[in-house]
């Protein structure tokens, strides 16, 4: 059953004060409540604490000539939390794009990065001059990228000095020191690996620094000057004791052979050259090495990462022999002058000859000859004379099997071979004395070999109404009003309308003023009576009923019940008001009709407050902090400010014309102009230029028009037009079928162009419209139901991962069609609708690719890409909670100023109001716009005719989704849409409509007792 238009009115009014409560609440918690994490948020933008590595010491040769030294380098870094969305529209994405990178080479190499736990991640090492002129260029579509720059380090002879001098690497994850610790290392810096680079790190290391700057959302310092928080220091220089000129000519006398050389100066013991064969070049490593370069360095046969002057080990050969004397002498086995048998080239021991390196022989020598001439029989002969125990106590001593001591890592002990060592490598008694012979003259094992591949160890982000009647009855009223009651639905002489008025007699079963309608004279569908001047009500006597008890006919209660079902009190008892008077009488009591002028400023001065507040902040957004926002931003010149006065004045001078027009004419050209709309949204498809991937504007030179601006107006007239039409019908579904129509043609234009904010205003222009016009709230929920079961669909198969919230609404649904008395074809269809939406939801999430799953995802939740398509959100959150009560005083938003809130003049311009005014500015705006809700809605109450009531509440709805959507983009609460707000947001086409808007408003008011 339909309801009477105050009921109507009041539940609007309930919705409407119901969701600006719910944004009150949300800027109170954002403000007051938040406003400290908001303002520290604003603050960390600005502020860039920049800690600058410093450069590391130079390595200089005996002559000071450089080995290793510094450059500096441009690298292009993107923020740690980048690389979780790489969608085509993130900001990942872009860079893959624009710098010509190759794309899985470099996701595993931040992806590497980033599990290092660096802040930043390097997208480009060593950036060329085309790819940083790239990130400058178009810095405002890459929020966060910024080119570093750095030193790098450089080895001036390659690998001639690699394994000597080492080279440096990136700091590993277990290097890292504690985040408040100044002087730890952080991710990303520098360190010695290898060489002297590892062995003075802390000389050559240095000390970093650290500055404060103020910068916009370019990265671009803006602040006056910078403050230095702590000076950087560079490391100290290293000077060696090797010679460049002799490290060259050793190494290429080795011709490129594997092997290694050393050249000592005596009697210091200092090291003039040492070069080891063949070694890899460190400067590969100073960039972060190549894929390609590490597998050819690892697949080398000549193993350049062993590091043969300290690592390898060798066999000493006949300088052992020395050796082998001290033992003989120690141990009195022989003297200076021992002689054994002659040297004749060859010494027999068993069953094998162990051969001198001379041939033909020595002949007879001495215990001193044979030293002199390494004679390797005479050593043969004096082995067996020893025990291998014997040598190795010597050895030892001599400091064989021990490190030298140098400050290179990784150095090699060698071996010193024993009894003990022979047992464990061939078994107890599983060695022969030749093996013992042959360990005193050339001992094979006493250094040990090299591994046999040769390989070492590599490198290691209600307005009042009409006045009721007051009556003023005897203690017998409420069996009067009963009376009364029953005496109008049978259309009683003297109470109800005469058979031949409208809407008289018993013919038609809605004849007569219903016992629900509010106020006398009213009808079903609202419309009031013409009749001007005071209202009278009848006097009502109350008494028996013949043959009966008064007040207890059975119609009656049949009719009493119907009323308490319906939830209402019948006409008479709100008419009548008991007050215990003698005599059962009634008294009457006057109520005049309010002065039609009443209120009428209202409206305008609330839409001058909306245009000095317009004003007012596009004149900030041109300022900047430090200076004219339009040399620090271009996409914001001075210009918009005048460019909007302009349009400030036009608005007024179209809301004073439109205000005056005859409300006949505006409904009969409605059609026409609809028409022309409809027109021009088919013709900017075809003939508008495309602008961020749309089509919505026509060009005309200086202006630009959008057809979906003044297509909402024109939906609005049409709706009311169509509606009003059918007021007095019966028959309801021709009209909420063709207003369907009519609202839905534009809509899907205006979603081809793609604008789906614009798009959802046109469907809460057509349900607020129908409802209006009598359509029960409860089957426009109904129909709203499909919608419902993909929103669960969507949340159990993105967010719960489960089907039973889907299930749980489908129960819920079906229990409420149950108590809803709907026909059983009905509830079996709404069901069958809503499931079949449910699965389709279901099925289309499951085709879609990962990277278009990603991006609705991120519609709905910003925080899943906050350097992409959830910027906006998260900056304009951070505006306004950064606003805190009073605001940040006016042109002083660092938010606005330096950039960090887009679309500050057009979308998100709330956000300035409510970092600059603060929750006092922003309830002071919300107030202007509710005094235009609420005043027109008040208006379509009091409207007499269909089509002016109509066409207020199409207006009160625009102005309401359009303030309530875009404030909820503004503080987070829905995903961002492109939805401007009324007057407020820079452009033409929005203050014209809003123009319009309002003075169609203001004529129906001036007009409300026009029938």
């Amino acid at each position: 059953m339909p309801h009477t238009r105050a009921v109507q009115a009041r539940i609007l009014r309930a919705a409407i004060l119901l969701v600006f409560g719910v944004i009150v609440g949300n800027l109170l918690v954002m403000q007051v409540v938040k406003h400290e994490q908001y303002e520290s948020q604003s603050l960390e933008n600005r502020q860039l604490r920049t800690r600058i590595q410093a450069p590391r010491g130079r390595i200089l040769d005996r002559d000071g000539r450089l080995l290793a030294d510094n450059v500096y380098i441009a690298d292009i870094t993107v923020p740690n939390r980048c690389l979780g969305q790489a969608g085509p529209d993130s900001t990942l994405e872009k860079l893959l794009t624009w710098l010509r990178l190759p794309r899985y080479e470099t996701l595993d190499r931040l992806a590497g990065e980033q599990s290092a736990g660096r802040p930043r991640l390097t997208l480009v090492a060593n950036a060329a001059m085309p790819q940083i002129a790239v990130i400058e260029e178009r810095g405002r579509e890459l929020p966060g990228v910024k080119v570093e720059t750095r030193s790098r380090r450089r080895y001036l002879d390659g690998p001639l000095f690699g394994h000597v001098i080492g080279y440096v690497g990136e700091t590993l994850p277990g290097e890292i020191g504690a985040e408040d610790d100044p002087d730890g290392y952080k991710p990303g810096d520098w360190i010695g690996r290898d060489g002297i680079e590892a062995v003075l790190e802390e000389h050559l290391r240095g000390q970093a620094g650290y500055t404060l700057q103020e910068v916009n959302a370019a990265g671009r310092v803006v602040g006056r000057r910078e403050v230095e928080l702590r000076p950087v220091r560079p490391g100290r220089d290293v000077v060696l004791t090797l010679s460049q000129a002799l490290q060259d000519s050793l190494g290429a006398a080795m011709g490129g052979n594997p092997g290694c050389a050393v050249a000592l100066a005596l009697p210091s013991g200092e090291v003039l050259a040492a070069v080891s064969a063949p070694c890899y070049d460190p400067n590969l490593f100073t960039a972060r090495i190549s894929t390609k370069d590490w597998q050819a360095l690892q697949s080398d046969p000549g193993h350049p990462f062993l590091n043969r002057l300290t690592q390898a080990t060798y066999p000493p050969g006949s300088p052992y022999k020395i050796v082998t004397s001290l033992t003989a002498l120690q141990n009195g086995v022989a003297n200076a002058g021992t002689a054994f048998a002659p040297c004749g080239g060859a010494y027999q021991f068993g069953n094998r000859s162990f051969r001198c390196w001379k041939r033909e022989g020595h002949g007879a020598v001495d215990h001193t000859s044979a030293l002199i001439h390494s004679c390797d029989v005479f050593y043969y002969q004096l082995g067996l004379r020893l025990n291998i125990d014997q040598l190795a106590v010597t050895a030892r001593l001599l400091g064989l099997g021990a490190p030298t001591g140098s400050p290179l890592r990784g150095e090699a002990a060698g071996n010193v071979p024993d009894k003990a060592w022979y047992d464990k490598k061939f078994g107890p008694h599983g060695w022969s004395r030749g093996r013992d012979a042959e360990q005193r003259d050339r001992p094979g094992r006493t250094a040990g070999h090299a591994p046999a591949d040769g390989r070492a160890d590599g490198p290691r982000g209600d307005g009042p109404g009409r006045p009721e009647a007051r009556v003023r009855a005897g203690p017998r009223a409420g069996r009067g009003a009963s009376l009364a009651a029953a005496a109008h639905r049978r259309g009683a002489p003297g109470v109800g309308p005469p058979h031949d008025a409208p809407g008289g007699g018993h013919g038609h079963r809605h004849a007569g003023p219903r016992a629900r309608d509010r106020g006398g004279g009213q009808d079903r569908h609202g419309g009031e009576s013409p009749r001007r001047g005071p209202r009278l009500v009848r006097l009502l006597r109350a008494g028996d009923p013949a043959g009966g008890r008064g007040g207890r006919h059975p119609g009656e209660r049949r009719a009493r019940r119907r009323r308490r079902r319906a939830g209402r009190r019948p006409l008479a008892e709100r008419l009548l008001r008991a007050k215990g008077g003698a005599g059962g009488g009634c008294t009457v009591k006057l109520a005049w009709p309010r002065n039609p002028g009443e209120g009428a400023w209202m409206i305008p001065a609330a839409y001058a407050g909306l245009c000095l507040f317009s004003l007012a902040t596009l004149w900030s957004v041109t300022e900047g902090i430090h200076g004219p926002y339009e040399v620090m931003d271009p996409g914001v010149p001075k210009s918009i400010f005048w460019r909007q006065v302009v349009w400030v004045a036009i608005g007024w001078g179209v809301l004073l014309t439109v205000r005056n027009l005859p409300l006949p004419w505006i409904e009969e050209a409605s059609p026409f102009f609809y028409l022309l709309c409809v027109i021009l949204l088919a013709v900017v498809l075809v003939a508008a230029p495309v602008v961020q991937g749309a089509r919505r504007w026509f060009d005309l030179g200086p202006v630009r028009l959008q057809p979906s601006e003044p297509a909402k107006i024109a939906v609005i007239l049409i709706l009311a037009r169509l509606l009003a039409a059918f007021h007095a019908q019966e028959k309801r579904l021709l009209p909420v079928v063709g207003s369907l129509l009519l609202a839905g043609l534009p809509l899907l234009l205006i979603m081809r162009e793609p604008d789906l904010g614009t798009s959802l205003v046109f469907v809460a222009i057509w349900i607020v419209a129908v409802f209006w016009h009598g359509l029960s709230w409860v089957l426009l929920l109904s129909l709203a139901s499909p919608l419902l079961s993909a929103a669960f669909s969507f949340y159990a198969e993105t967010v719960a991962g489960s089907p039973w919230p889907w299930a749980i609404y489908l129960l819920v649904l079906l229990a409420a069609l149950t108590r809803a008395r709907f026909r059983l074809l009905e509830n079996l269809g709404l069901m069958a609708a809503n499931l079949v939406t449910g699965l389709i939801t279901t099925f289309f999430w499951e085709g879609l690719h990962t990277y278009q799953q990603e991006r609705i995802l991120t519609f709905f939740d910003p925080a899943r890409d906050q350097f992409g398509s959830g910027y906006q959100a998260i900056q304009s959150k951070v505006a306004i909670g950064s606003g805190g009560l009073f605001g940040t005083s006016y042109l002083q938003g660092t938010q606005k100023g330096l950039a960090f809130l887009p679309e500050r003049h057009t979308d998100f311009i709330f956000s300035v109001v409510g970092e600059e005014l603060g929750f006092i500015g922003a309830m002071l705006l919300v107030g202007l716009y509710l005094v235009i809700i609420l005043r027109g809605l008040q208006i379509a109450l009091e409207a007499r005719r269909p089509f002016s009531s109509l066409l207020a509440v199409g207006v009160v709805t625009y102005f309401t989704f359009h303030v309530v959507v875009n404030i909820c983009i503004t503080t987070g609460l829905l995903p961002v849409t492109g939805l401007p707000l009324p007057v407020m947001s820079y452009g033409g086409s929005n203050m014209l409509t809003s123009a319009i808007m309002l003075g169609l408003l203001t004529n129906v008011g001036s007009r409300s007792f026009e029938t």
